[in-house]
């Protein structure tokens, strides 16, 4: 194997990784490593990373983004490509959409307030890049801003979408995700007010498959807290956006099954009032991904309720989320393209 192979092989290996520590989910992020001074390689557009090969990894040219071979790269290879630009430093950058991370981005302020043991591990301050629609020049033109402005910090967060974090080497890099996901939950529930202990039980997740297809009902905490609300939520994350356009519904526990579900089949996800939410997908596994998105999506929505701080993804950009996902994005990973 050569040297950049070995590169390919490590890229590789960090999604799964993301995917094993829950930073990631299904295909979203992304993972890049710099090859030399003028190319960097980074994971395709739209495939599951449990079975990427090295054939599947992309060479891509820092100066104009321009690539190697007919596999699309990642659609955000801009911010990839701005961050090696920027710092010299940089060998390897993973772009997440962890949990607590993309609560906070959804406040649009940065993050400072976290121990001396972490700063020297992130820098002195995580910023917050503003809102743009994912895969965009607008995302990555926000992102440069704030790398100029914050020359130093090793990691920042984009608005309504998640967080990109760069080191040294693979391992510098994941330590600096997970050490971001730990000051970020640490934060939630300062603000939130609630205790770890109070929301880290994930069994209460019910699973059913039917002949159409698989429901998943969900009764975590954040989940059955923003079902309590008992009115239509927007979404605060654009993956859930991608899924499910610009709300969510929420029908009254009091509603026979039949109801429910039918709802659920036609939605893909309702909130049943102070009970919990059903999401449904063509199997298992595709149920089971729109759960973790929409655990995500209440986690986000209860900070941003609860602190008065955030905004939801703007009307008209969720339904553009939701429009590329259905006629584009999703259908990479089952087409394999």
């Amino acid at each position: 194997m050569n040297g950049i192979d070995k590169i390919k092989e490590q890229v590789i290996e960090c999604g799964k990784e993301l995917l094993q520590k829950g930073l990631i989910a299904r295909t979203w992020g992304n993972v890049s490593a710099r090859i030399s001074e003028k190319e960097f390689v980074i994971t395709p557009s739209g495939r599951g990373y449990d079975t990427l090969t090295l054939d599947d990894i992309v060479t891509v040219r820092i100066k104009d983004e321009s690539y190697t071979g007919e596999i699309k790269p990642s659609s955000e290879k801009g911010i990839h490509a701005a961050v090696y630009a920027m710092h010299p430093e940089a060998k390897f950058i993973i772009h997440t959409h962890q949990n607590f991370a993309t609560a906070l981005s959804v406040q649009g302020e940065g993050s400072s307030g976290y121990d001396e043991g972490y700063r020297g591990i992130l820098g002195d301050f995580v910023p917050c890049s503003a809102y743009a629609l994912s895969g965009t020049k607008a995302i990555k033109a926000n992102a440069i801003k704030e790398m100029k402005e914050h020359p130093k910090s090793w990691a920042f967060l984009l608005r309504n979408h998640g967080a990109v974090i760069f080191g040294t080497d693979k391992e510098d890099a994941m330590k600096k995700s997970l050490a971001l996901e730990e000051v970020s939950q640490k934060r939630y529930f300062e603000l939130t007010g609630i205790k770890p202990t109070k929301v880290s039980d994930p069994s209460k997740i019910l699973e059913k498959e039917t002949p159409e297809g698989a429901y998943v009902l969900i009764k975590t905490p954040f989940v059955k807290l923003l079902s309590a609300y008992g009115t239509q939520k927007r979404v605060y994350v654009d993956d859930e956006a991608q899924y499910l356009g610009n709300s969510v519904r929420c029908i009254g526990a009091d509603k026979p099954k039949s109801h429910i579900y039918g709802a659920v089949r036609r939605y893909k996800a309702v909130y049943v009032e102070g009970k919990g939410a059903v999401v449904f997908g063509p199997n298992i596994q595709e149920a089971d991904a729109l759960r973790m998105v929409l655990e995500k999506g209440a986690l986000c929505a209860y900070l941003a309720l609860n602190t008065g701080v955030g905004k939801p993804v703007d009307f008209f950009s969720a339904i553009k989320e939701h429009r590329f996902y259905v006629n584009s994005y999703s259908k990479l990973k089952d087409q394999g393209k």
